[in-house]
């Protein structure tokens, strides 16, 4: 069994979840870590859907968003796609995501499950990425998600035309 990556005693426990009795950092057992693979998603791929995005720099062009003009970068920062308090609401954490999306030109992908604190960039269409997992005892949240699209000008315009995006729920 692991150590714990703060104190560095021995974790206890079994099954889903292994803790320490000194500091109380938690951890998923490598073992189960694949339960509750992507089982959720969200697809943003018309206007109406692109509308409830915070824009900078760009615009949403027929059921895309684009770079404005004369603008060099620009950032599409989603709404809060999940938010709950796992210590009041004994909600889920997110600790996967993957991003499948269609686009043209520089468009980068990130994402964060602690409300745009920390970010993971997202560099591959259809893949996973797992997302900070943590001890909820030091840090509470893992449950506020959201996604960003940053355009930059290059050789072809950038376009995003659609981004489903999957994700997990666990139990801590």
């Amino acid at each position: 069994m692991a150590g714990c990556k703060i104190c560095k005693a021995p974790l206890k426990g079994t099954g889903l979840v292994w803790y320490c009795t000194n500091c109380g950092f938690r951890q998923y057992n490598p073992e189960f870590y694949n339960l509750d693979e992507m089982r959720r998603d969200l697809v943003f791929e018309t206007s109406d859907n692109w509308s409830t995005w915070t824009l900078t720099n760009c615009s949403i062009t027929g059921n895309t968003i684009t770079l404005d003009s004369g603008q060099t970068e620009g950032t599409a920062l989603s709404p809060l796609l999940i938010q709950s308090d796992i210590r009041v609401e004994r909600k889920k954490n997110i600790t996967k995501v993957k991003l499948v999306f269609s686009k043209t030109g520089d468009v980068k992908f990130a994402a964060s499950n602690d409300n745009g604190t920390n970010w993971i960039t997202i560099t591959n269409s259809n893949s996973l990425y797992h997302l900070p997992d943590g001890t909820y005892d030091k840090q509470s949240i893992y449950y506020s998600f959201v996604v960003k699209a940053v355009l930059t000008t290059g050789a072809t315009p950038p376009v995003l035309t659609k981004l489903t995006i999957f994700y997990n729920k666990v139990d801590q």
